[in-house]
C-alpha cells in the first residue's frame, strides 16, 4: 500500500520552483523525520543510514524527499511482518502514522511543484480548483488501490459494491470517503466476528484503509496553507 504513495527525486525544474514561497513545512517535516529515526532503534537500525536526522536549517527540500524515499525501503521491508500481527500492528501504528505523514508531506511538496510547472506552460483560469483536482487525483488514486485490497481480502461483495457507489467526486471539494471507510471498517469487523473472513483478512483491509484515510487527510492539511493563498 505504501508503494502507492512513492515519490520521485525532486528534478531541477521543480526545485527551482519552490522559490515561489517559503517552505512553511519544514517544522513539521523535521519533527516526523526525528520521530522515524527514534522508531529505527526498535529495529537497531538507527545508525545504518535508513533516515538521517533532517533539519531546514542545514538541509534542502531535495534531501528531505531523497531521506523519504531511503526510508520507505526500509519500510516496505519491515511492514510485511508488522501487519501479521494484530498486537504487533497495534504497537507499531504510530509509526506507521508518521510513515504516512512524511509520505503526505513530500506528495504536497511535490503537487505544489506540478501547480507551478503547469501554470508556467498553460494558462489556468481557475487556479485553486486545479489545486484541488491535483490533490483529489493522488487521494483517488490510493482510494482504488485501497479498493481493490479489500475486495482481493474480502471477494466479492454486495455491502462493499454498495459503499462504493456512494464515493462522489466534485470539481471544488477535496475528496472525502472518511464516513464510508468507517462504516467498511465496522462491516469487516462484524464479518471476522462472524467467521466469515479471517484475521489477515481483516488485519490487511485495516491496514489499507488506515494508510489511505490517514495520506488523505495529512495531504489536505498540508496543502490547505498552499490553497488559501492562491487566487
Amino acid at each position: 500500500m505504501i508503494n502507492f504513495l512513492k515519490i520521485e527525486p525532486l528534478t531541477e525544474a521543480e526545485n527551482k520552483t519552490l522559490i515561489h514561497l517559503k517552505p512553511y513545512w519544514e517544522k513539521e517535516a523535521a519533527k516526523v523525520v526525528k520521530n522515524l529515526n527514534k522508531w529505527l532503534k526498535n529495529f537497531n537500525a538507527q545508525d545504518k543510514g535508513y533516515l538521517k536526522i533532517w533539519t531546514p536549517e542545514n538541509n534542502s527540500t531535495s534531501e528531505l524527499i531523497a531521506n523519504a524515499i531511503n526510508f520507505q525501503n526500509f519500510y516496505n521491508i519491515k511492514i510485511k511482518t508488522i501487519k501479521q500481527n494484530a498486537k504487533i500492528l497495534n504497537k507499531f501504528h504510530k509509526m506507521i502514522k508518521q510513515t504516512v505523514q512524511l509520505m503526505a508531506i513530500c506528495n504536497a511538496i511535490k503537487i505544489i511543484t506540478k501547480f507551478y510547472l503547469e501554470i508556467e506552460r498553460t494558462e489556468i483560469e481557475n487556479k485553486p480548483n486545479f489545486i484541488i483536482s491535483l490533490i483529489n487525483e493522488k487521494n483517488m488514486k490510493l482510494f482504488e488501490n485501497c479498493k481493490a485490497t479489500l475486495y482481493q481480502e474480502i471477494g466479492a461483495d454486495d455491502f462493499l459494491d454498495l459503499k462504493f457507489k456512494e464515493v462522489t467526486v466534485f470539481d471544488d471539494r477535496f475528496f472525502d470517503t472518511s464516513l464510508i471507510s468507517i462504516e467498511i471498517l465496522k462491516y469487516l469487523r462484524l464479518l471476522k466476528k462472524n467467521k466469515k473472513i479471517t484475521e489477515a483478512n481483516l488485519l490487511n483491509s485495516n491496514y489499507s484503509l488506515f494508510v489511505y484515510e490517514n495520506f488523505s487527510a495529512f495531504l489536505k492539511f498540508y496543502l490547505k496553507p498552499f490553497l488559501s493563498n492562491i487566487r
